[in-house]
């Protein structure tokens, strides 16, 4: 299976919140690009997929990725209040986000559920 080039804990912001947000991240390169976007238990800002837009496009011009040829996917683990979350989320989840690039910024996004098999899969084929 093929490593991420890039696997770290990324600080963004929101213009609509003063407070920094932090998620995981992994990029991988290839023919196309791949982000997986991973919430953490712990995020005091905004979510990652209610930051999208914003999260996006510090991620695209941080890792100088190219937008058109992007797979954006958005994790959600499993986490529980006693060990430090802020709630307990029961089942794991794995989002492909659908967006149109304007050439500027991502807009419309769609959020599509897909397996971690899918994601297994489209790392193998970069």
């Amino acid at each position: 299976m093929p490593k991420p080039q890039t696997e770290e804990i990324f600080n963004y912001r929101v213009s609509s919140n003063k407070i920094e947000a932090r998620c995981s991240i992994e990029i991988y390169r290839g023919k196309s690009d791949l982000a997986i976007v991973t919430e953490l238990s712990n995020n005091p800002g905004n979510s990652i997929c209610n930051a999208f837009e914003e999260l996006f496009l510090q991620v695209v011009k941080g890792y100088d990725l190219r937008p058109d040829k992007l797979l954006w996917i958005e994790h959600w683990g499993v986490w529980k209040v006693s060990e430090g979350a802020d709630y307990d989320r029961e089942e794991e989840e794995w989002v492909k986000v659908i967006f149109d690039w304007d050439g500027r910024r991502a807009c419309n996004p769609r959020w599509q559920y897909v397996s971690q098999t899918f994601v297994e899969a489209a790392k193998s084929m970069l």
